[in-house]
This record gives structure tokens, C-alpha cells and sequence, in this order.
């Protein structure tokens, strides 16, 4: 049987993918990444920001991407506080023996260390921008076909793995033929960098509001960035106000929101939001993370409502799990990869079905009439606070360190 060129083919260099391929080819694998785009990066910050937690900071670790980000834009926490209905339930990462719970970082700051080091991997090729056509999922291997300019099949690459790392929307997992579900939650959020009255040093908080769940996360310069969940109708009502007025109005509503509950915000007011942002929420899921030769990994296997700020760190976790399962496995049979493949699947289905449906659930509950889900919420802290195994069971997994994380997630 004739050797493929690969060893591994993924399509998508988005942060799940390309952290895929880098630990791939740590193991010595040869893989070749796949993108219909070069992306551009720009040495000014970005507000588009997103919560590490410790697990995939530890996954970051372990292909040297971590190091080589610049330590002032980023903003490590070490506080987590949630509110719910006069119950609070907080967090710090010493009684836990923790270094921080997590860190926030610019999306394009990590997107492009990924892609340096990937450039710079002598086991990683990036054929990009490039359009494929189709593949076909063979006894010896995937044989994947590439388009030219002209939008004709210009060439056939082989490999033993086909990684569909390609977003929400996945070619790979259509042409896979593997369901998916997606819910609409009629909800979007906003988002954007705002400054309070007393500046965030270190702080995690969020509240689940009457209009929904609201959190301020740490950045560098003492300002946050905020993540409101609301209902479409009340968001188009507060993005159809004037540019002048949009700011005023959006203060005066997240004020509101955090004065309601009765808890003072550890913060204080909401004095400034910058260039504010609306983003349409939905939740899907794979009904299969593995199926013969093929693998989804991130958005291509699940997306999920940013109520814990979990997505990104769940396509990292797929990414490590995936590593994890095929190593020492690329030189094996057809047969045995497709094994390792179907361990994955098992896995990484059940983790992200018990992530997401766990989101989903409390997203749902805090939106029940009359405050009833709120006020269940706060007696689930009450429980929380008093219990200390919930407790760690809880920060184990929100870090992403629990037992069912992946080895190098967990390893300090």
C-alpha cells in the first residue's frame, strides 16, 4: 500500500486548527494545513478579546506559543465572581492552589503567534489561499482535491487524517455527511471594552441580569470587556439609537442592569463603552466528532453560547484530545487510526454535549418569569458556598484542569 503524502490535512488555520497542527507535528507527524485565506495581521490592539482558561493556557504552553506572546496585552485573573438573585459565589485562585483561573487575550495576537510558529515548523507546509473541491475517504487514506485559480481540480494530496478545523458553517463535515443540530437563541450580545468606576485588576464578574447574563472581564489597562446576553428585540431597540446616543443609552442600560439586583458590582458603574458591538447567538452541535478517517475539532464540532466564555478553550481542548488519541497512531494500519479516531469522537462528544448542555441550561434557566430562574441559580451558590467539593469541582471545571481534560491540559 502506497505511503500518503501526510500524515495529517487540516482544513482551517483558525486557532483550533493550527494548534491542532502544532501538536501534531511535536509528535513528529507531517501535516499539511489548508486555508482559503491568508490572514493579516496588525501590531495594534484588537478588542476582540477572548478568556483563556488555565488548561488551554497549558496547552499553548506545551507548543511554545505562550511564551512568545508579550506579557503587557495580556490579562491574567485570579478572582471569579458570579452573581445571581443576592447570592454571590466567588472564587480565588490561591485557595485552589492555582497560579490564576485564566487570561484574557487579543484573538488576533494569538492567531498570529500560531501562525509564525507554524510557518516556522519544518513538519508543517501551509498551502494557502487555496479552494478545495472535495475528498474522498478511501481504504489507505483521504485523497483531498484542490482547486486552481481557474476553479478547476489542479492537484490531489493524500493523508491518513482529515481534520475539519473549517468553522461553524464546516465543508468538511457537510461533505462528511455528519448531522448537526443548531439552536436559535434569539438572543445576542454585546461587546466591547468599557471603563468603570474602580478599575479591574484582576476580576472575572458577572450577573445574571433580568434581560440576561452580563460579565465584565479583565484587560490589561484596568478597563474590561463586556459580554451582555439580551434578547433580540431589547438589543435591536438599543442598537437602533443614534450614534450620539447609542453610548449614553447602552450606560444607562447596563447601570440599570447591575444596580437591579441589589449586590453593589464589585466595579462600580459602567462610565465609557468604546466602539460597542452586537453578535447574534446560536448553538450547535456535530452528532459525531469522528467518522473513518475524518475528525471536527472547534466550531466544526460545536458552537456554543458565551455564558462561560467556554468556546474557544472547548476547540482547544478538541485539539489536545485529538493529539492525544493519535499519537504513535499515524504510523499504524488504516484500521487502527480509525480506531484512535472513533476514541476521540467518543470522548470529545460526550465532554462538549456535557459543556454545552450545561450552558444551555442555565441560560434557559435564568430566563424563566417572574426572577424563578434567577433565584434558583442563587440557591445553587448557596450550595456552592457551603460545599467545598462543588466548589472545586466547579474551578477544576471552568480552568479546563478537570479528569476528563486532556493530559497536557492538566499538567502543570
Amino acid at each position: 500500500m502506497i505511503k500518503p503524502d501526510w500524515d495529517a490535512l487540516v482544513v482551517g488555520g483558525g486557532v483550533a486548527g493550527a494548534t491542532t497542527a502544532l501538536l501534531l507535528a511535536k509528535q513528529a507527524a507531517k501535516v499539511c494545513v489548508i486555508d482559503q485565506r491568508v490572514p493579516q495581521f496588525e501590531d495594534k490592539a484588537s478588542n476582540r478579546v477572548v478568556a483563556i482558561s488555565l488548561g488551554s493556557e497549558r496547552i499553548l504552553q506545551h507548543i511554545g506559543i505562550w511564551p512568545a506572546l508579550p506579557a503587557d496585552r495580556l490579562a491574567p485573573y485570579d478572582q471569579m465572581v458570579v452573581d445571581a438573585k443576592g447570592q454571590r459565589l466567588a472564587f480565588r485562585a490561591d485557595e485552589h492552589g492555582l497560579p490564576h483561573l485564566g487570561t484574557l487575550i487579543e484573538i488576533p495576537l494569538l492567531e498570529k503567534a500560531l501562525w509564525e510558529a507554524m510557518a516556522h515548523h519544518p513538519n508543517i507546509e501551509i498551502k494557502a489561499p487555496v479552494q478545495w473541491h472535495d475528498f474522498e475517504d478511501t481504504p489507505s487514506g483521504i485523497r483531498l482535491r484542490l482547486l486552481d485559480e481557474a476553479g478547476d481540480v489542479q492537484t490531489t494530496l493524500s493523508a491518513s487524517v482529515l481534520i475539519g478545523a473549517d468553522g461553524a458553517r464546516s465543508r468538511i463535515r457537510q461533505q462528511a455527511g455528519i448531522d448537526h443540530t443548531w439552536w436559535d437563541y434569539n438572543q445576542q450580545a454585546l461587546i466591547g471594552p468599557v471603563r468603570t468606576e474602580k478599575p479591574n485588576d484582576g476580576l472575572a464578574w458577572q450577573r445574571f441580569t433580568e434581560l440576561g447574563p452580563l460579565a465584565l472581564l479583565p484587560l490589561p489597562d484596568g478597563r474590561s470587556s463586556i459580554v451582555w446576553s439580551i434578547p433580540s428585540a431589547q438589543a435591536d431597540r438599543l442598537s437602533g439609537a443614534s450614534d450620539e446616543a447609542l453610548t449614553d443609552t447602552l450606560i444607562e442600560a447596563i447601570n440599570e442592569a447591575i444596580e437591579n439586583e441589589g449586590e453593589p458590582s464589585p466595579l462600580g458603574k459602567v462610565l465609557s463603552i468604546e466602539a460597542p458591538q452586537w453578535m447574534p447567538l446560536k448553538r450547535q452541535r456535530a452528532s459525531l466528532l469522528a467518522q473513518q478517517s475524518v475528525a471536527l475539532v472547534g466550531d466544526a464540532a460545536h458552537a456554543v453560547h458565551p455564558l462561560a466564555g467556554q468556546g474557544l478553550n472547548l476547540g482547544l481542548a478538541d485539539a489536545a484530545a485529538l493529539a492525544q488519541c493519535l499519537e504513535g497512531q499515524l504510523d499504524s494500519s488504516q484500521a487502527k487510526i480509525h480506531q484512535a479516531l472513533s476514541r476521540y469522537g467518543r470522548w470529545r462528544l460526550s465532554q462538549s454535549t456535557l459543556a454545552s448542555g450545561g450552558i444551555h441550561w442555565i441560560n434557559e434557566l435564568q430566563r424563566l418569569p417572574m426572577g424563578l430562574g434567577r433565584w434558583g441559580l442563587g440557591v445553587s451558590f448557596l450550595a456552592a458556598n457551603t460545599l467545598w467539593p462543588i466548589r472545586q469541582t466547579l474551578i477544576e471545571h471552568a480552568s479546563g484542569i478537570d479528569k476528563d481534560s486532556p493530559l497536557i491540559a492538566r499538567l502543570s
